[in-house]
């Protein structure tokens, strides 16, 4: 840690792996600035926004493929004219997609509406016919606020229809043409589908990053709130900013489940029930084990400035007892230079006392 404390910069995937692995460094984000936690997450939030854009395009353009090739019927088309084998009623779950197909000569009016009635509220649908194609879904009335409190109730719907002759289709794309269902689904594959992701594809990546990183930073605010309330039973104080940053990273593990779920969850379908509780439920354990340690290094750094105290008393007792003896030594020294003065001084009286020998 002491090491790691004297490095300047931590690049990306180093902190990374410092957040997830290394509880016992976490002491060093607190000595950053939150601006560094706060630019991770972004980083963090892009590349999860990225993947999952590019993943979701891509399965949506192999479903539309997988979808002409088993649910739209055989079919010509020419001159405008498109002529089905069969008649199709085909509604896909995931994308709340149907597709619907009447290439009869003379279709009623009784007949389309029965295929309104089959349209659900969040329905995309559309009916090919033999010279144009509808396109179907619902949206508010004018009337109606978008706040409203029965915002799923189908009353506050008007359905919408949008028709196009396949000779304008045409005309607006002059350069794609087709005569049956396997030109169709190869003209879809190799022209049409990776035109429309390179089209759509930063635009959803850009709505994905906003989405995630909102609801991503709302949960750093709710384990930043469990963390603060753990450092206050640990007694460690802490300000809500550096809560805020250590939140950020006991968040990591989750953040990076959560991206691998997600892109496994738009290429496979996979769901799990208690995701949301476990992502979350992480995130508190690691913020409240590096409050723990967070604590035990301040008890260990006290304890080391206690033993630091200690000897420097012992030093310091040291040093004064040497002095006193330095200065009683100095005392006994001049004691005795004092003393030899005396003895000195009374020796030359007495030898004057005594008679020189030219007294009578």
């Amino acid at each position: 840690m002491e090491q790691l404390k004297k490095e300047k910069k931590i690049g990306f995937f180093k902190r990374l792996k410092l957040a997830i692995f290394n509880l016992e460094d976490y002491g060093i984000f607190l000595g950053e600035k939150f601006s560094k936690a706060f630019k991770f997450l972004l980083v963090l939030t892009l590349i999860f926004a990225l993947a999952g854009s590019f993943v979701e395009n891509y399965t949506l353009s192999n479903t539309v493929n997988k979808y002409i090739a088993d649910e739209m019927p055989d079919f010509t088309y020419n001159d405008g004219v498109l002529n089905a084998s069969e008649h199709v009623n085909a509604y896909d779950h995931n994308y709340h997609f149907r597709l619907l197909v009447n290439t009869d000569d003379n279709v009623t009016d009784e007949t389309i509406k029965g295929y309104e009635k089959e349209i659900g509220l969040n329905d995309l649908s559309v009916l090919l016919l033999k010279d144009k194609a509808i396109l179907f879904g619902y949206a508010l009335k004018d009337d109606v606020s978008v706040l409203s409190e029965n915002i799923n109730n189908k009353d506050l719907y008007e359905l919408t229809m949008q028709e196009m002759s396949y000779k304008d289709m045409q005309g607006l794309y002059p350069g794609i043409s087709f005569k049956d269902k396997e030109e169709f689904a190869n003209v879809v594959r190799n022209e049409i589908a990776p035109a429309v992701v390179s089209t759509v594809f930063l635009p959803v990546a850009a709505f994905r990053f906003i989405t995630d990183f909102v609801r991503m930073f709302g949960d750093v605010c709710v384990v930043a709130i469990i963390g603060y309330i753990a450092a206050m039973f640990l007694g460690v104080r802490f300000k809500m900013t550096p809560m805020l940053s250590l939140s950020i990273y006991s968040m990591t593990l989750s953040f990076v489940l959560n991206g691998i779920y997600t892109v496994a969850s738009i290429a496979t379908g996979l769901y799990i029930e208690y995701f949301e509780v476990v992502y979350l439920v992480i995130g508190y354990i690691y913020v409240i084990a590096a409050v723990f340690m967070i604590k035990y290094d301040l008890i260990k750094q006290h304890e080391e400035l206690q033993k630091v105290l200690e000897v420097q008393k012992e030093v310091k007792k040291e040093i004064e007892e040497a002095e006193a003896k330095k200065e009683e030594a100095e005392e006994t020294e001049d004691n005795s230079e004092d003393s030899q003065n005396e003895e000195k001084v009374e020796e030359s009286k007495e030898e004057e006392k005594e008679p020189d020998g030219s007294e009578i």
